[in-house]
């Protein structure tokens, strides 16, 4: 498996990474240094996709290029520049679907991977998921977009925003030691450098959208310079509902999009939940990450949010 896709894997790396750090301002805003900020602006005059945490799951992305909408498929919608998609984040580790090969793939990183097939498996979905939003990435610069997530974190880093993860197994600490040594370290740094240039925030008509909620309200000057601030990353990546502070996400919907007139709505994955969404009224808050399910958002320029319009399926192709 690792001969099959290294070549691959750093050359994707290495031109996504050339993409993001040097997206267009009117895409992604300058920070204070000259480098692109932690905020994407949508082009609201193209209809929007998102998409929920990913977590291996490897036929998502490809499926959903398949999908009708209005009677094309979604790639060839970007192909024409008539679609924009976003990924909250999240494309590495398994989550419920595969506990029990955590639980082998931990025995066997205890065995120093001497023998690994659990983990080649979980590993192979991790990396072939990731490629593809590479990929995406490099062909569909200005109409792609792959926040970061919480799991986004090669290095299984302890600071700068980030937090080991250990939900099944030793989720991070064991993924950052199969890519060191199965992939080496121009892999594991690049894809490194990679997440540090991911961005947080989208903005859009009516809409605000992030890995998770925010743990508290943020200045829009204070995401954008997410590179030097570490709470921003955190806090947007991280947080949970009981840990947010409430009324965050309403005071940011009014402050980044403004007062007009329309309703404005925050969506984020991060949470895993039943069903296809859970709506917080009093932040107007969206959450629709279903672990279980394969759901994306489709927004047409000027729709208000209707559950039963804008949420569909995508199926296995």
């Amino acid at each position: 498996m690792v001969e099959e896709i290294k070549k691959t894997l750093i050359d994707l790396l290495k031109a996504s990474v050339e993409v993001l750090e040097n997206e267009v301002s009117t895409i992604r805003p300058k920070d204070s240094a000259g480098l692109p900020g932690g905020l994407i602006l949508l082009k609201d005059s193209l209809p929007t996709v998102i998409v929920p945490d990913l977590h291996g799951r490897t036929a998502f992305l490809p499926d959903l290029l398949k999908s009708t909408i209005h009677g094309s498929t979604v790639i060839d919608l970007l192909q024409r520049d008539a679609v924009q998609i976003i990924c909250v984040g999240d494309g590495m580790h398994g989550e419920g679907r595969v506990r029990e090969r955590w639980r082998v793939a931990y025995q066997e990183y205890q065995q120093n991977f001497n023998d690994c097939p659990a983990m080649d498996e979980e590993m192979s979905e991790n990396l072939s998921t990731m490629m593809k939003v590479m990929e995406l990435k490099r062909d569909f610069p200005s109409n792609f977009h792959f926040l970061k997530g919480n799991h986004e974190n090669i290095m299984d880093e302890n600071g700068n925003g980030n937090h080991t993860f250990a939900k099944f197994a030793a989720e991070s600490t064991m993924s950052k030691h199969y890519v060191e040594l199965f992939f080496g370290q121009e892999v594991l740094s690049t894809f490194y450098r990679f997440e540090k240039n991911l961005p947080l925030l989208v903005r859009g008509e009516g809409k605000l959208i992030s890995h998770s909620r925010p743990d508290k309200a943020y200045a829009l000057q204070e995401i954008i310079d997410y590179r030097k601030n570490p709470q921003v990353v955190k806090g947007l990546t991280w947080t949970r509902n009981s840990t947010a502070q409430a009324g965050a996400t309403v005071e940011m919907l009014e402050n980044i999009i403004g007062t007009t007139s329309g309703e404005k709505y925050w969506f984020s994955g991060h949470t895993p939940i039943t069903g296809k969404f859970q709506f917080f009224q009093s932040e107007n808050l969206i959450h629709f990450h279903n672990p279980l399910q394969r759901n994306v958002i489709f927004l047409n320029p000027g729709e208000t949010f209707k559950s039963e319009k804008n949420i569909f399926s995508v199926p296995e192709c």
